[in-house]
C-alpha cells in the first residue's frame, strides 16, 4: 500500500484501521479451494457460498463496505469475529453474470472482548456470464513506473480541495496487495480465471482499494485517525490503468473532518468513499 505513517511504521506500530476486515481470513489452508473466499468451513459464510454454488451462482465480486474503527489494534492481539447476514436482493442481472446483492455485517473483537470495530460488506454472488469476446488486457509500459512520493498534507477546512494522488496500476499492485490482504480469490491473481468471468484481466480487490484510501487519507490529514470509511466500487481496477484519488472536505470542525473522496481510471470511475477521522490524541491505544 506504501504505507509510511509512523503510527504504523514505528518501534511500536499499530494496525492500519482499514486491515480490520483481513485478520481472520483463512488465507491458502491446505486442502481449501483457492476459489472459497474468505469463507471457512462450519461458519455461515461458507455454508450460505455453498449452498448459493450448488445453484450455479459461483462467482463473488465485493462491491461495498462501510467500516467503522473503534480501537487500535497492535501486534499481538488476537481478533474474533462475528457475522450474521442482514439483506439480500432480488435476482438481477447485470453485464458479469445473473445474481444476487447480498450484505453481511460483522462485529470484531479483541481477546478481552472490547468490540474494536465492525463492517457492512457487499458482495455480487453471480452465475458467470464468459464474454464471447473480450477486450486485450491493456499492453505493459516499456518501463514499469515506480510507487508515487507521498500525498501532501493539508489544511482541513470544510470545503477544502484535496490534491490529487496517482497510483500506476500495477500487475504487481494487484497481486501482492491481494495476498498481503489474505485474499486468495483466483480473480485477483490468476488472469484465465478473470477472463473465464467476464473480466479483460485480473481486477484490484476492494482492501486494496481500502488500503490505498486509507494511505492517502492519513498523508492528506496529516496522520488523524481513520474512524470510518464507506466505500462503494462503481467499476473494476484493471493492470496498467492509473488510480487518480481526488476530493473535498464536507465537514470540518471540533479536531474531526469527514472526506468525500473520488477514484477514477482510465475507464471511469472506480470507487466513491466517505472517510472520517480525528485527531490521534486521547485515542484509545
Amino acid at each position: 500500500m506504501g504505507e509510511r505513517g509512523p503510527a504504523f511504521t514505528g518501534a511500536d506500530p499499530l494496525a492500519p484501521p482499514a486491515t480490520l476486515q483481513m485478520w481472520t481470513f483463512p488465507g491458502l489452508a491446505p486442502g481449501r479451494p483457492v476459489d472459497a473466499g474468505p469463507a471457512t468451513p462450519g461458519d455461515l459464510d461458507f455454508e450460505v457460498r455453498t449452498r448459493l454454488a450448488e445453484t450455479g451462482l459461483t462467482a463473488t465480486l465485493a462491491t461495498a463496505t462501510d467500516q467503522e474503527f473503534f480501537v487500535d489494534l497492535r501486534p499481538g492481539d488476537l481478533v474474533t469475529a462475528r457475522d450474521r447476514y442482514t439483506s439480500v436482493s432480488g435476482l438481477k442481472d447485470t453485464a458479469l453474470g445473473r445474481g444476487y446483492f447480498l450484505s453481511s455485517r460483522t462485529s470484531y473483537a479483541r481477546q478481552d472482548s472490547v468490540e474494536v470495530g465492525w463492517l457492512t460488506l457487499t458482495v455480487f454472488v453471480f452465475r458467470p456470464r464468459p464474454a464471447l469476446v473480450l477486450p486485450a488486457p491493456a499492453p505493459a509500459p516499456a518501463i514499469q513506473p515506480d510507487f508515487p512520493d507521498a500525498a501532501p498534507a493539508v489544511s482541513l477546512t470544510t470545503g477544502a480541495v484535496l490534491p490529487q494522488s496517482r497510483i500506476p496500476v500495477t500487475p504487481t499492485l494487484i497481486i501482492t496487495g491481494a495476498l498481503a490482504t489474505r485474499d486468495v480469490y483466483p480473480m485477483h491473481h490468476d488472469r484465465d480465471f478473470a477472463r473465464c468471468h467476464g473480466n479483460p484481466d485480473i481486477l484490484m480487490n476492494i482492501l486494496t482499494t481500502n488500503g490505498l484510501l486509507s494511505r492517502i487519507v492519513g498523508e492528506w490529514s496529516g496522520g488523524a485517525r481513520l474512524t470510518r470509511l464507506v466505500t462503494r466500487l462503481r467499476a473494476p481496477a484493471y493492470p496498467h490503468h492509473t488510480l487518480t484519488v481526488g476530493g473535498t472536505v464536507a465537514d470540518a470542525a471540533g479536531g474531526r473532518a469527514v472526506m468525500k473522496l473520488r477514484a477514477v481510471t482510465e475507464a471511469g470511475v472506480h470507487a466513491e468513499a466517505t472517510a472520517s477521522v480525528s485527531c490521534r490524541a486521547g485515542v484509545d491505544r
